[in-house]
């Protein structure tokens, strides 16, 4: 399995955020906010296949749970 797929859903994956947008980011068309985490929330993600192992860590915000993804908090670093 190639790399360049994980990469390229990963570069898909981005937020955009709006200024006049009274929701914390622009959701995806049918994209519903399940869950807001607490203010100051520490979160840590990682897959379980070895063979594309990845991690994304946050130290610290909001963690946005939606239907169709999930927002980190920012700053965050992912690891291969």
């Amino acid at each position: 399995m190639s790399i360049l797929k994980p990469i390229a859903n990963y570069a898909k994956s981005w937020v955009m955020v709006s200024p006049s947008n009274p929701d914390p980011f622009v959701k995806l068309p049918h994209e519903r906010i399940l869950y807001t985490s607490p203010s100051r929330t520490s979160l840590e993600l990682g897959s379980v296949n070895d063979k594309l192992a990845w991690k994304v860590k946050s130290e610290g915000g909001v963690a946005y749970i939606t239907n169709q993804r999930v927002r980190l908090p920012f700053p965050h670093t992912l690891q291969w």
